[in-house]
């Protein structure tokens, strides 16, 4: 039987440091693999992330010419790179453990995707009930690391 992954169950940290909160997370969509079942959730989260920066104004279009300025001289704001950027995502990751729909932003990430491709996030453990185990991925310990590798964190 081949698999329909729609389920992805995520606990954060390692040992010592791990939560004793999990994120569960459902797509309409199946995937066939883990690996593709957490990378889509990976560039969804990454998206949703990315939306959540400051813009660049036009006058960080000058600075950001030359690769060696971090910041704008004029206003200030962070021009940073991929990589500071996949940094930061994955510093994020565990906040999601302690945010509600309005701080993470739903209201507006459900009207920009696409309802039958898109993860939900906090649903509740009886969901899992019933389900066949090859519908279900388990992230045992460090989710964030595991999802900010699957699009391209090199940490």
């Amino acid at each position: 039987m081949e698999n329909a992954i729609n389920i992805i169950v995520l606990h954060f940290g390692f040992a010592e440091d791990a939560s004793i909160a999990t994120v569960i997370a459902s797509s309409r969509m199946c995937f066939t693999t883990e690996e593709a079942a957490i990378k889509s959730l990976a560039n969804e989260l990454l998206i949703i992330f990315k939306g959540k920066l400051p813009s660049k104004r036009s006058c960080c279009e000058f600075n950001m010419e030359n690769p060696a300025n971090r910041f704008c001289s004029k206003c200030g704001l962070n021009l940073e790179t991929e990589a500071d950027i996949l940094d930061e995502f994955y510093n994020w990751l565990p906040t999601l453990l302690a945010m509600d729909y309005n701080s993470f932003g739903y209201d507006e990430w459900f009207e920009e995707c696409d309802y039958e491709t898109c993860w939900e996030l906090g649903l509740s453990p009886i969901e899992l009930v019933g389900r066949d185990r090859d519908e279900i991925v388990v992230i045992e310990a460090c989710a964030d690391l595991e999802l900010a590798k699957a699009v391209g964190y090199k940490g």
